[in-house]
């Protein structure tokens, strides 16, 4: 049995971890931390097994030599560290896991100024480089449009809930 940690229950890392063990058909104890960098901490010092952790996070552990990375989560590779393989690649197939983040306004907002602050947005990200600091940090981003976000969220949200159905994961 192996001891995973996050940066708490039901965030990304947890969700990750909770995914590959359903996938991986391995048994797997879930150490939740008041942070990532507790768990980070714990996990140089092999107090626990493994972790999920962000790309930008982790890469400077592996790069020095304190941490191991085994793959990505992704389906796709890292145009940053393309020679880091996907979880799928190194030998679970179908595992898929995304974390992201998004722009998202109240409920209610009128469309004229969901449609600006998309516009306005994907302007923002797609002038003066933003886009490729991102991807040097090792964010893949994704300027759609409101309605393409919002069925990525629907379809996140049912991936969530199968996870913590199979996982039994707890509010606690």
């Amino acid at each position: 049995v192996l001891n995973y940690g996050s940066s708490g229950i039901g965030n990304s890392q947890h969700m990750a971890a909770e995914l590959f063990a359903n996938y991986a058909g391995v048994k797997m104890i879930h150490v939740p931390y008041k942070g990532g960098a507790p768990a980070l901490i714990d996990l140089v010092g092999g107090q626990i097994d493994l972790m999920f952790e962000t790309i930008p996070t982790a890469m400077p552990y592996a790069k020095s030599g304190k941490l191991r990375a085994l793959g990505i989560t992704t389906a796709t590779r890292s145009q940053a560290y393309a020679e880091l393989p996907t979880i799928r690649e190194a030998g679970l197939p179908g595992y898929e896991y995304r974390g992201w983040i998004g722009l998202l306004a109240p409920a209610g907002t009128p469309p004229d100024i969901i449609a600006r602050l998309n516009s306005e947005a994907v302007r923002a990200v797609n002038q003066g480089g933003l886009a490729a600091q991102f991807r040097d940090m090792a964010f893949d981003v994704v300027a759609g449009t409101p309605e393409q976000f919002g069925q990525f969220i629907k379809e996140e949200i049912a991936l969530h809930q199968k996870i913590v159905k199979a996982s039994g994961i707890r509010a606690e």
